[in-house]
């Protein structure tokens, strides 16, 4: 069976994947005890799990600025003044580089 086949080859060449049991924590993993950083993550600063950090966040908000979805890329739906502002920062921030927020890399390309 051709499946069959692929999967063999690919553990024979250290290339199948399996998924790996780890305990998260913040920042960090454990792998068989052993307290690693987990750089593989999207929260490797520590910016999403803190707990700090996310209520100093909602601390800010106002609850007119809150919607519920951005429902769409600012150039095909329009702009908002927030990200003007944010741009604005940045730049002051970068040394006055221009500077141009995206809500991911698939609205940039």
């Amino acid at each position: 069976m051709k499946l069959e086949k692929i999967l063999q080859d690919l553990e024979q060449n250290h290339n199948l994947r399996t998924l790996t049991p780890l305990k998260h924590e913040n920042k960090f993993v454990y792998k068989q005890d052993q307290k690693l950083l987990n750089l593989a993550g999207n929260d490797y600063l520590y910016l999403a799990s803190s707990k700090e950090l996310k209520a100093e966040f909602l601390n800010t908000l106002k609850e007119q600025d809150l919607f519920f979805s951005s429902s769409s890329s600012r150039s095909l739906s329009g702009n908002f003044e927030i990200y003007e502002e944010l741009e604005s920062f940045l730049k002051t921030k970068f040394k006055d580089k221009e500077i141009l927020h995206f809500n991911s890399g698939y609205h940039l390309n």
